[in-house]
């Protein structure tokens, strides 16, 4: 019982700690882009769309044990995902990444090692986001076409520079499941069907065995709802 109070207090410190590094990163960033006059652009959070598609994301991956049992579920039901994979976990596990584009589904980059861009230096961003192309590239033989900056943490200035100098657009969501702070699969399914508009992006985590166990509910509602899940690309071009 102390172990899990212990537990469980040092999990809450964490998620404050992180909520309030994500916050202020996004208000104040330290990050300045390479002089050049990159063009400002404001990351995507959605689309503005008439037909109703959605686009269902999943970060943090690949996951040698989560992300295969994903695959499966997206398998039986022909739904199509973007996953935004971090560069060392490609690299440990390329045959994943290969399935993951041998079923279809989209790849974006996530950076190599999950870290702000925004309090890096532009030369270790470059290195972060070239890496990670480099890796998913020799891996799958696609080279991803949009960014997730960790933690949602961007700025204008680094999404045209990005844009510019690397040729991804920056995406981040509209629908967050919130899976890393409660782990119930039904929550996670109420956040991520409910008030669900057409042109969402939504967000959830493939490595939490939780958010893999909320799929099939989450998934079959959507489609009963009408919903037709495609990749982030996909649904940028339904604008």
């Amino acid at each position: 019982m102390v172990v899990a109070g212990a537990t469980l207090r040092r999990d809450a410190v964490r998620r404050l700690f992180d909520t309030y590094r994500w916050v202020g990163q996004r208000v104040d960033s330290s990050f300045r882009v390479p002089k050049g006059g990159y063009p400002r652009r404001d990351a995507i959070d959605h689309v503005t769309t008439s037909s109703r598609r959605l686009a269902m994301t999943f970060d943090d991956g690949p996951d040698p044990d989560q992300t295969p049992r994903l695959l499966d579920l997206l398998d039986e039901r022909g739904i199509v995902a973007t996953f935004y994979l971090i560069g060392s976990k490609v690299e440990s596990h390329p045959e994943i990444a290969r399935r993951i584009a041998s079923a279809g589904h989209e790849l974006g980059n996530h950076s190599w090692s999950h870290g702000f861009l925004t309090t890096q230096s532009a030369r270790s961003v470059r290195r972060e986001i070239e890496e990670t192309n480099l890796v998913i590239e020799e891996a799958t033989g696609v080279r991803p076409e949009t960014l997730r900056p960790p933690y949602g943490a961007v700025t204008p200035s680094l999404s045209g520079w990005v844009e510019q100098d690397f040729g991804l657009r920056t995406v981040l969501w509209s629908v967050d499941a919130a899976d890393w702070e409660d782990p119930e699969p039904e929550t996670i399914t109420e956040r991520l069907t409910e008030s669900i508009d057409p042109g969402a992006i939504l967000l959830a985590h493939d490595p939490l065995p939780s958010t893999v166990a909320a799929m099939p509910g989450t998934l079959d509602r959507l489609v009963e709802n009408g919903f037709e899940l495609v990749s982030v690309s996909a649904l940028l071009g339904s604008g």
